[in-house]
């Protein structure tokens, strides 16, 4: 459940820079702003209006991105990534979790079915890469304010936003559009991951497949 503003008040000492705890979804008249707006709101007034909440949010996928690269359980599956089609992906993600939150912003990028159809990924996978969101966020989000955002664990989170935040990427019926999409052949998830990473030129969990090849992003 949201937190009253008297919840934050209790908790943080600090309502005022909390404008999040007054609701998640929002409304059109401005008095019950998205989770968006509220996360925006939070980001300008602890900066100063120096950072605004899409700012905020695609410095975290700047740090994702590089937190992606050295995590040896997930990063095969960019083994192929160009430059161009990393900051396609960060455009992307940043979109949809705008979206989601119910910011002004719409994701245009293919069905999560789509995208991830034979690539095998596994809920181990799934939760790496929101593991590695995670530690971005707490990282850079609100790192320079001096507040923890803690995506996936609310006794450590000190903003009161992070589950609110985590909820539709958490949802079973969201994770479910990501994990084990089967290929054309049906094969098993893992055999799917193994394959999909050794033809990118890398093998899943980060080991050297002896080729030549550079396909550094």
């Amino acid at each position: 459940m949201q937190p009253t503003t008297d919840d934050c008040i209790a908790e943080n000492g600090c309502a005022d820079n909390f404008p999040f705890c007054t609701g998640i979804n929002g409304d059109e008249t401005g008095d019950d702003p998205s989770l968006f707006d509220q996360l925006d709101a939070a980001v300008k007034n602890l900066s100063g209006d120096t950072l605004d909440g899409s700012a905020a949010l695609m410095a975290v996928l700047d740090q994702f991105i590089l937190n992606v690269v050295a995590d040896e359980a997930i990063n095969c599956f960019f083994a192929g990534a160009t430059d161009e089609s990393i900051a396609a992906l960060k455009q992307n993600l940043h979109d949809q979790m705008c979206e989601a939150w119910g910011g002004p912003c719409t994701y245009v990028g293919g069905t999560m079915q789509d995208v991830h159809a034979g690539m095998g990924v596994g809920d181990s996978h799934y939760w790496a890469l929101v593991d590695d969101l995670n530690e971005a966020t707490k990282a850079v989000s609100f790192g320079a304010l001096g507040i923890t955002l803690d995506l996936l664990d609310a006794e450590n989170d000190d903003s009161g936003l992070g589950a609110a935040l985590a909820a539709p990427f958490a949802d079973p019926a969201f994770v479910a559009t990501v994990v084990a999409q089967p290929d054309a052949d049906g094969n098993p998830v893992d055999a799917v991951a193994v394959d999909y990473c050794q033809n990118l030129g890398g093998e899943e969990g980060g080991e050297e497949t002896g080729d030549d090849e550079d396909t550094t992003p």
